[in-house]
């Protein structure tokens, strides 16, 4: 249970159960699928996980009448992680509730606001985290793909094909997720050999479409990131910007929320329990009152660190798009 000793905000679980809801309906972010959340009851720890290598090894496994048998175990590693916090407040001042309250309800607008802002800056850290060319370098981790993607004649099954083999032949499991940006996902959908294949396929909505094209690339998921965020400064021009680059893929290993450490994945999201509504998906919505503006002030803010554990769970694509 969330404590929130030394602080006379309110806490506003309902308000970050709606803005979760209302989020993942809108379908932008996905950050919290390719790296998954995992509850951890202190800030900062160490923890130990599992050796790829150590897992695959071979042993003497043999035995002979009267003879003992061979052991051997499991190999861990030690390593940390520190949640750190990042939030935003929004005010609202009485006058200007009243004055939209016939249009919209401004409480609901403001926290929307401001939890969006904080959630676009935890998906832009994945994003930079998950395509990144420093982490995946070399040639078992990365490929420029011959023929970009935004080309309708190349041929992303045979440029994911390749990469699943990466993964598979360094950790002994089949990659079953594709990463990639909007641009490329509709790029995908006018590509001829997807369409060739796409054409037989059964597609009611959004959802049937990207299982479809899951399994013509001969895997379980794609996170199609849509998230845009307005890059300039306040009174500046707008300049919308993607929030995943739209000139790389990633073709990797993802759990799921429930999974343990134990599972063989990309990587968590290590999100601090103490202070981190489990409902709301750890994004904490609280309000006070500030007299000073004779008005409400509400603050979004959660407290995270994302990691990736191994880089050979994925395999970066490159230049995807003209």
């Amino acid at each position: 249970m969330p404590t929130y000793s030394g602080t006379h905000a309110a806490p506003r679980i309902e308000l970050g159960v709606a803005m979760k809801e209302f989020i993942q309906q809108a379908d932008e972010f996905i950050g919290h699928r390719v790296l998954p959340g995992l509850m951890v009851p202190k800030k900062t720890a160490n923890f130990s996980k599992l050796e790829r290598e150590g897992f695959l090894r071979t042993c003497d496994v043999k035995r002979v009448p009267r003879s003992g048998y061979n052991r051997d175990t499991f190999s861990a590693v030690d390593d940390s992680y520190a949640c750190i916090e990042r939030g935003l407040e929004g005010p609202l001042d009485d006058d200007e509730r009243e004055f939209y309250m016939g249009d919209f309800d401004a409480e609901v607008a403001t926290v929307e606001t401001i939890t969006r802002r904080v959630l676009t800056d935890y998906e832009n850290d994945i994003e930079a985290s998950v395509f990144n060319t420093s982490t995946w370098t070399g040639a078992s981790l990365t490929t420029a793909v011959s023929t970009e993607w935004s080309t309708t004649t190349s041929n992303p099954m045979s440029d994911v094909k390749g990469a699943k083999e990466y993964v598979r032949s360094a950790t002994g499991i089949d990659a079953n997720t594709l990463i990639i940006s909007k641009k490329v996902y509709n790029n995908l959908l006018v590509n001829e050999y997807v369409l060739e294949r796409l054409q037989y396929a059964v597609v009611t909505n959004q959802g049937t479409v990207e299982s479809n094209l899951a399994s013509i690339l001969g895997l379980e998921k794609i996170l199609v990131g849509k998230g845009v965020y307005n890059s300039a400064k306040e009174g500046q021009t707008a300049s919308m910007t993607d929030i995943w680059d739209d000139e790389y893929a990633m073709v990797c290993v993802t759990g799921n929320e429930g999974d343990n450490l134990m599972v063989p994945q990309l990587g968590r999201t290590f999100i601090w329990s103490a202070d981190a509504p489990v409902e709301a998906g750890g994004c904490l919505v609280e309000q006070y009152r500030d007299e000073k503006v004779r008005g409400d002030v509400y603050r979004a803010r959660m407290h995270t660190d994302e990691l990736t554990f191994d880089s050979a769970y994925g395999h970066l694509l490159s230049n995807i798009t003209a």
